[in-house]
């Protein structure tokens, strides 16, 4: 890795639930945080304005389907789940204006580190907590 640039988040076996769904939507969300750090590294500001526009939709349509499952499951569940959704929607959409107003990248390398970090609490969480109880294969 050159000095400097933002390393990829490689997928690996401990993000697997086991479930086909989940697996492959946080194999999309890990595509989406490398999809941010090619195009900081790249210093593309057009690229990294379309790659936040991915990231909210996809937090906002994965919301969307995970909350209905969940709502119908275990409602301590639902709450839990959406609390971390809207925190992390929340996060991207703030970094986004940032970077809208300021076209500096610092906001984006710090939204890296977070999307990074929230994702691989977010699996153990899930792990954890036994979510793959709402979500069968």
């Amino acid at each position: 890795m050159e000095h400097g640039k933002i390393k990829s988040l490689e997928w690996n076996k401990e993000y697997l639930l086991h479930n086909q769904l989940l697996d492959d939507q946080h194999k999309k969300f890990v595509t989406l945080i490398n999809k941010l750090s090619d195009a900081i590294n790249k210093d593309c500001k057009h690229e990294i304005h379309d790659v936040f526009f991915e990231i909210i939709y996809y937090i906002e349509h994965y919301m969307i389907e995970k909350d209905m499952n969940l709502i119908n499951c275990d409602k301590s569940k639902y709450v839990k789940h959406r609390a971390l959704h809207s925190q992390l929607l929340d996060k991207v959409k703030l970094c986004y204006l940032h970077f809208n107003d300021s076209q500096t990248l610092e906001c984006c390398k710090e939204l890296h580190t977070f999307l990074r970090n929230w994702f691989v609490a977010y699996i153990k969480m899930l792990k954890r907590d036994n979510f793959n109880e709402c979500w069968n294969p």
